[in-house]
Formats: C-alpha cells, sequence, structure tokens
C-alpha cells in the first residue's frame, strides 16, 4: 500500500472520525442523546457565565483605558487609575488611590483613601469613608452614599 494512502501513516493515532463515532455510541438512545446534549449545554453555559463574572482585580496599580465600558473592578486595596469617556464602573472593596480621567463616567466605589477626579461631567459615588477628595474640570461630582448591599 502507498504510504500516502495509508490512514495510519497521516494520522498514526486514528482518525478523529473514529473517536466521533465512540462518542455518538454513547448517545445511541434518545434518554442518552438528551443527557448528553443536556451535559454539553450546561458546560457552555458554565463557562459563558464564568467570563461574564470574573472581573478583574487590581494587583497593586491598574491603569484602564476604555470607551462606554460597564465593568466591575475589585479594588483589592490597590491604586486605580480609569481613563476614558461614557464608562460605568462599580469598585468594590477599598482603593488606596482612586482616579478618573475623562468625560461622563459614572463610578462607584466602596471606598477609597484618594479620590481625584480630572475631566468633565464626571459622577463619583462612594460608600463609606472619608476621603481626600481632588477635582479638576467642570461638571464633576463626588459624593457620599450608603451602599444598598
Amino acid at each position: 500500500m502507498d504510504p500516502e494512502e495509508d490512514p495510519e501513516k497521516k494520522d498514526p493515532g486514528g482518525t478523529w472520525w473514529r473517536w466521533c463515532g465512540g462518542v455518538a455510541k454513547l448517545a445511541n438512545t434518545p434518554r442518552a442523546w438528551g443527557l448528553l446534549m443536556g451535559a454539553v449545554l450546561a458546560a457552555f453555559a458554565i463557562a459563558a457565565l464564568w467570563g461574564h463574572y470574573s472581573g478583574t482585580t487590581v494587583h497593586g496599580n491598574l491603569t484602564m483605558i476604555n470607551g462606554g465600558a460597564k465593568e466591575t473592578i475589585d479594588c483589592n486595596d490597590g491604586n486605580l487609575r480609569l481613563e476614558g469617556d461614557n464608562n460605568t464602573y462599580t469598585v468594590t472593596g477599598h482603593c488606596r488611590r482612586l482616579d478618573v480621567s475623562g468625560s461622563a463616567n459614572r463610578v462607584t466605589v466602596d471606598s477609597a483613601d484618594i479620590i481625584s477626579v480630572f475631566g468633565d461631567d464626571n459622577a463619583m459615588i462612594y460608600h463609606s469613608g472619608s476621603p481626600t477628595i481632588n477635582k479638576t474640570g467642570n461638571n464633576n461630582t463626588v459624593s457620599q452614599r450608603q451602599s444598598t448591599r
């Protein structure tokens, strides 16, 4: 037999079709097929939820540059800098320093030692503490509101 035509030479481990056929044999009844499809769908759902809720965590210092983002960030006692326009951030935990620059950003933070806002039309809400507040620009607001969590 010509080596070019020998399937074992092309794919020494066997073809993936053979493997797929083995999986298909597992689902040879309607009930087994339904269980297999349910398991596959559950795996996809778990992967999608894991990716959606995994969020970002600050490890020391973090700068994020976005436009139109909506994200949750765990500040983890770090220094966080958020740059861009039209972003909505929920910052959990405590920040040593939180800097926001750009315009029309909406940021809610649990607590911070220092909050600095640069730009125009930014709205910052902190839930607890007495941070040092620095504002540069027009129509920026920083206010305290108790957490509803």
